[in-house]
């Protein structure tokens, strides 16, 4: 008797036959000839933190991909460091508002790992760039450390990486000249080798022309960093969701593995 285990193949093709599992069963069905797209306010709801989500995190990819870990799932589906950094976001970051979500910085985390070092971060100016200091030291198995900005008033971000030769207690980062003035999110992440060289990002937020903080107060709903139900609230585009017809001659089978799973 063989035992099946499922794993992830290769591609999806929109066949007519599918597979799936619910809890231990590895069950078969047939794909629906249509689907219907209700657009309840849950759906609606889900695909506007989708869609505020991803974009917002794209500008940060060479920073997630490093600072997040791939994981295999308990169904053997591999997820990449992106998509486990986008589930983390649309858990954890995004607040609901009248009529839309807003994304709350400071709960975006940009790597996960162990307890950061870089203890209350803070940034000032320096002419035409930023300076950002630390209290506490890095680690000796540290290599480099990822810094992300985010600016609040032009929707940008931008993504560096400095290596531990480079830093001398503080990092020098030169922005763009457009950027003078500007709000600026900074998420700053400690980086070295081996499944143990992540860190949680710490994040801080630089206001040159603010006069108080805004620390527990609802966030702002800024562009770039909100999105709005009735922006979704489009008119339906009308196509076919049938599936291709099967070639009546050849064999389709389930894509499972039978045998002992290697790592």
């Amino acid at each position: 008797m063989a035992i099946v285990i499922p794993h992830r193949p290769k591609y999806r093709g929109r066949h007519r036959y599918i597979y799936y599992l619910l809890g231990d069963t590895l069950c078969l069905r047939t794909r629906p000839t249509s689907v219907a797209d209700p657009r309840t306010p849950a759906q609606i709801a889900q695909r506007l933190k989708m869609r505020l989500a991803s974009h917002f995190l794209s500008g940060f990819k060479p920073f997630v991909e490093q600072g997040f870990a791939p994981e295999v799932k308990e169904n053997f589906r591999r997820v990449g460091a992106y998509h486990c950094a986008l589930s983390h976001l649309m858990r954890n970051a995004l607040v609901p508002v009248d009529g839309g979500m807003v994304i709350d910085t400071s709960r975006v985390c940009l790597a996960e790992g162990r307890d950061n070092p870089m203890l209350s971060p803070k940034a000032r100016l320096e002419g035409d760039s930023l300076r950002i200091t630390w209290q506490g030291g890095l680690s000796r198995g540290c290599r480099e450390v990822l810094v992300g900005l985010w600016n609040r008033d032009k929707g940008e971000s931008k993504c560096y990486n400095f290596y531990i030769q480079e830093i001398d207690g503080s990092i020098l980062i030169r922005l763009p000249k457009d950027w003078k003035g500007n709000t600026l999110d900074i998420w700053l992440a400690p980086l070295g080798s081996g499944e143990k060289g992540r860190y949680t990002s710490v994040h801080l937020q630089f206001e040159p022309n603010a006069s108080g903080k805004q620390n527990g107060k609802q966030p702002r709903a800024i562009p770039g960093l909100s999105g709005r139900i009735q922006d979704l609230m489009r008119a339906k585009k009308s196509r076919s969701n049938e599936c291709k017809s099967l070639n009546p001659r050849r064999i389709r089978v389930v894509d499972v593995y039978s045998g002992v799973r290697r790592l």
